[in-house]
């Protein structure tokens, strides 16, 4: 009996308690990291639910191309890339004093150009502050048309993907889209057109054009599949395109009958 006990003593003081007692922590299952399977070989909706995990906005992605670049960014800053889409109409404060630094920081011949752009005489202002100035009050009130301040009305403003993806965060004016490339002859037989349709519309709607040569990625963002492809935007969504070459008149019907503007 003795020699019982003792063996049941010595077995107890050599085995280790981590042999009789699970510790909480392993109890938990080990959290799958985010980036544990190769964005080419995940399937749309794993795309999609690794980028909501992310707090990722993808509504702008349209096909798994665009969504595979958008994890692969969102990967490469380490997760945590929050949902950059506001609310449409949601305005965003204006940093005047940051607005003022960049302008200031213009060359003369930048500040003239801007000016010009905008139709503005620069001829009289013989000093740089008084074209800082110029441009200065020019983007203010520019502001309430266009978020980024690019679009003038009554002007085709040629725009980058980012400043398209700002632009469609202000729901209003909507906004009339020409996706174009250099080399193509129906879209240099547009842009005039575009242009006399601009200055038509002028408060009543943003106009811009897109070289799809030079902002691929967005061009497949909006699946654009035919050269020129026309995109009218009300409230920041896409309510209908055309491809192929229009002229004034059809373009102007086109809108009206989309959108109910009157000319």
């Amino acid at each position: 009996m003795i020699l019982l006990r003792s063996l049941v003593v010595w077995l107890l003081l050599s085995v280790p308690v981590g042999a009789f007692f699970v510790s909480p922590q392993n109890t938990i299952p080990p959290r799958r990291p985010l980036h544990a399977k190769p964005i080419g070989d995940m399937r749309v909706s794993e795309l999609r639910d690794e980028l909501r995990e992310r707090a990722v906005d993808f509504s702008d992605c349209f096909d798994k191309e665009s969504l595979c670049q958008r994890l692969k960014d969102a990967r490469k800053n380490n997760g945590s890339t929050k949902m950059q889409q506001e609310t449409p109409n949601t305005t965003t404060p204006i940093d005047k004093d940051l607005l003022l630094q960049e302008i200031r920081s213009m060359s003369v011949r930048a500040l003239r150009e801007d000016l010009a752009r905008r139709s503005i005489r620069w001829a009289g202002l013989l000093e740089k502050e008084d074209l800082v100035q110029a441009v200065y009050q020019a983007r203010i009130k520019a502001m309430q048309f266009s978020v980024t301040g690019q679009l003038i009305p009554g002007t085709v403003t040629q725009v980058s993907g980012a400043t398209l993806l700002q632009e469609l965060q202000k729901a209003d004016p909507p906004i009339l889209l020409d996706v174009f490339a250099s080399w193509c002859g129906p879209c240099q037989l547009v842009a005039p057109q575009l242009q006399a349709v601009a200055a038509k519309m002028g408060t009543k709607l943003r106009v811009c054009k897109m070289d799809s040569d030079q902002e691929p990625s967005t061009a497949a963002q909006f699946r654009i599949q035919g050269l020129p492809t026309l995109i009218l935007f009300q409230g920041g969504k896409e309510v209908n395109r055309v491809e192929g070459a229009m002229m004034e008149p059809q373009i102007i019907a086109w809108i009206e009958k989309e959108l109910g503007i009157a000319v």
